[in-house]
């Protein structure tokens, strides 16, 4: 009885829209992607949203409330429709911190990009792979333009392009043209079904259910442990992803082979590249911490940015000029990165953008890539195929 209530429930549950199950828009995002990363034609708008790090700790004390708008396009990355007036001049992809984890539409990187540099930026953010990336630049038929890789401190990267192709997408290639109508067809079924078997509103509730009661003192709360709760200069208490300490000093391997094959693979689509690197809150903020013992410095994206350079790939390092306006904004009470998150806050972006348009006229890629909407025609989006017909309430699991 007990497992046929449970089956019902939980069958039950999937009709309710996944945005009601969801805390912040980064876990309604996540049901159903079909081309993209994220459920197509989404509008998510929520006035209590919170940062990752709370749910990770089961901390609701740590949550800081704000409002937060998320809008994808109808291939599932995050545009609006605004954003598609003018001709797409660059492509942003990445991971969490490119398509604007923890941000509003309006603050994410391609918006303040092309705000400030007057031109087109389409987000293709939550795109891990060149494989996805490739698809992409064929879908928006994208030449003549600059696509800004960008990757954060947390990850390290594959050994070489082609190693971080999903195994359903090399399966899929293998038996069927990549560029085809069906590959894309069977590509989405199997996102779809994927989805129907991981995404359980029943799991989801009895896993909130229980986190009131592991809050320390009814029950251990077990999963603590997994942020680190410091005070930085100016007295404020700001959170920390665990595994930042855990990593923070150590040397990593920063070989440049990934890099420079995918800059030879974004240059025969006819485009130009740069690799964006994003450090680590930890890695900004260490030299404000409170009491923290600093290890001796060593970063592995100085050392990754200098082997690019080695081998002719642009990159940008942001831990310099993020760690100087980390430290000048706390004075404020302004910060770089949310207290609350692990990802960078409206201000963090905004020095970013600054620093990739100053990179781009400096480094003389803008002289040889125009960056301008003047005199290019719209690049036409190819009408996505039909979804599959399946309940819309359904998705993958939300992160919890």
């Amino acid at each position: 009885m007990i497992i046929s209530a449970s089956l019902v429930a939980d069958v039950g549950l999937r009709f309710v829209p996944p945005a009601r199950m969801a805390h912040r828009s980064w876990e309604a995002a996540f049901v159903f992607p079909r081309i993209g990363p994220f459920a197509p034609n989404m509008v998510y708008d929520n006035d209590r949203a919170y940062g990752d790090l709370p749910a990770m700790a089961n901390l609701p004390s740590l949550r800081v409330y704000r409002r937060e708008h998320f809008t994808t396009d109808a291939f599932g990355f995050r545009n609006t429709p605004s954003a598609q007036n003018r001709p797409i001049r660059m492509i942003v992809v990445g991971d969490s911190f490119a398509a604007g984890a923890g941000l509003s539409d309006s603050e994410t990187l391609s918006a303040q990009l092309a705000r400030m540099g007057q031109t087109g930026v389409y987000n293709g953010g939550a795109t891990y792979s060149w494989s996805a990336a490739e698809r992409l630049i064929r879908r928006l038929q994208f030449k003549g333009g600059l696509v800004i890789w960008q990757i954060s401190e947390r990850f390290d990267a594959p050994p070489e392009v082609g190693a971080d192709v999903k195994s359903e997408d090399r399966v899929l290639s293998s038996l069927l043209p990549a560029d085809s109508a069906r590959y894309e067809m069977m590509r989405t079924a199997f996102r779809l079904a994927r989805g129907f078997y991981k995404y359980s509103p029943l799991r989801i509730v009895m896993t909130r259910t229980f986190s009131v009661f592991e809050d320390g003192r009814w029950l251990p709360n077990v999963s603590a442990g997994n942020v680190v709760l410091a005070q930085v200069g100016n007295g404020r208490q700001m959170g920390f992803f665990s595994a930042e300490f855990e990593k923070f000093g150590k040397k990593r391997p920063s070989p440049p082979d990934y890099f420079v094959g995918l800059r030879a693979a974004v240059r025969a689509t006819g485009n130009e590249m740069i690799v964006l690197m994003v450090p680590d809150k930890l890695n900004v903020y260490y030299p404000l911490v409170k009491g923290f013992a600093q290890p001796g410095e060593y970063s592995t994206l100085n050392v990754l940015a200098q082997n690019l350079r080695k081998n002719g790939v642009p990159a940008l390092d942001l831990t310099p000029i993020f760690r100087q306006q980390a430290a000048d904004a706390l004075r404020n009470g302004q910060y770089l990165y949310w207290l609350d998150d692990t990802h960078w806050s409206p201000l963090g972006v905004r020095i970013a953008a600054g620093e990739i348009l100053k990179f781009l006229r400096e480094s003389g890629i803008q002289q040889r890539v125009d960056l301008t909407t003047a005199g290019h025609p719209n690049s036409p989006l190819l009408k996505p195929p039909p979804p599959a017909k399946t309940p819309s309430a359904m998705g993958v699991a939300p992160t919890l």
